[in-house]
């Protein structure tokens, strides 16, 4: 990764702005979210009860799947909903939800290639895995902003987080770190029952997919402000300049 870092490109200031944009969209973003990954806590929901019959071998990779195409719908949505945000403005929910549905194609295009090339990155080696996920990291907002196409939109994602991919990295790695401590947290009481029951398996299966409503919105404001600081680092523009497509 290229060590080279903007001084106006700073994890801190990532990390604290995204946090209270989300705090002051906290309902409407996570409602956003709940409405788009519903059919995957759902699914999740159903496994659990053994009531489909699903192999348990495409089991995971099926809910994998749903959660990123619908992940990335609520991303395109809280990417509109972020900008009207850093610009003083509020986004109703239905202006999210209805710019995330018309940007379905170009945004699902992206997400699963770029899903693919850091699945086959890690397959083959951790380090690259994680390289491609850094170096696409806003390829999702750059597609929703700049109404790029799935191969632009990712190379527009490469371009500009050239020379800030360490403090990019970072700001997966915190992500994750949330990730990981919250779903323990829920997980812990299933954990630590010598026998589990179905219901156990059930609460656990809803618990944890709403615990991946407010992650999905919060991540998705972290890469929307990760794209603005880096295009503003890069370029030199502000947020009336960049958020102009959404008039």
């Amino acid at each position: 990764m290229a060590q080279e870092t903007s001084a106006a490109f700073r994890i801190g200031s990532v990390m604290e702005r995204s946090f209270a944009i989300f705090r002051r969209n906290f309902i409407a973003f996570s409602l956003i979210a709940l409405v788009l990954i519903g059919p995957y806590i759902l699914l999740k929901v159903l496994i659990a009860t053994g009531d489909i019959g699903i192999d348990m071998r495409f089991t995971n990779f099926a809910i994998l799947l749903l959660y990123l195409m619908l992940s990335s719908l609520a991303t395109a949505a809280i990417v509109y909903g972020t900008f009207q945000d850093m610009r003083g403005q509020r986004a109703g929910i239905g202006d999210c939800l209805s710019l995330g549905l018309r940007l379905v194609f170009p945004v699902l295009g992206v997400a699963i290639l770029a899903s693919l090339a850091i699945g086959v990155g890690i397959i083959f080696l951790l380090v690259p895995g994680f390289f491609i996920m850094t170096m696409l990291w806003v390829a999702l907002p750059a597609a929703v902003v700049e109404r790029l196409r799935v191969t632009e939109a990712m190379n527009r994602s490469a371009a500009l987080t050239k020379g800030n991919r360490w403090p990019v990295f970072g700001i997966i790695a915190i992500l994750t770190l949330i990730n990981i401590i919250l779903s323990l947290f829920v997980s812990v009481p299933l954990l630590m029952t010598k026998e589990p029951t179905i219901s156990a398996f059930i609460w656990n299966a809803g618990l944890t997919g709403l615990v991946d409503v407010p992650l999905t919105a919060f991540s998705s404001v972290v890469a929307t402000v990760t794209y603005h600081d880096l295009r503003s680092a890069k370029e030199g523009i502000g947020i009336a300049e960049i958020a102009r497509v959404f008039d």
